[in-house]
């Protein structure tokens, strides 16, 4: 915390500002909050949700994680239909 000349109190920045950087392909920053392919944790969790989707939706075959192919961050999940449409 900080307190200014006027006795304000203020938090620091704590991004590093300078290390953002915006993916030319998918527009997202990579940071903690995004799932991404390169994280063991983060696919666990995909897998996870892929598996509890299925489960819950008897009329979806599939379920596809679709990742930024620059970057890692996921994108979205492509479905599969049993009638054949894809969403």
């Amino acid at each position: 915390m900080n307190i200014t000349a006027d006795g304000a109190y203020t938090f620091e920045n704590v991004i590093d500002t300078d290390a953002i950087q915006e993916c030319i392909e998918c527009n997202t920053i990579k940071h903690e909050d995004i799932l991404n392919k390169e994280n063991k944790e983060d696919i666990e969790v995909v897998k996870a949700h892929c598996k509890d989707h299925l489960l819950k939706y008897h009329e979806h075959i599939s379920i596809k994680p679709i990742w930024c192919s620059l970057c890692g961050n996921l994108r979205e999940y492509s479905v599969k239909l049993r009638d054949d449409k894809e969403y």
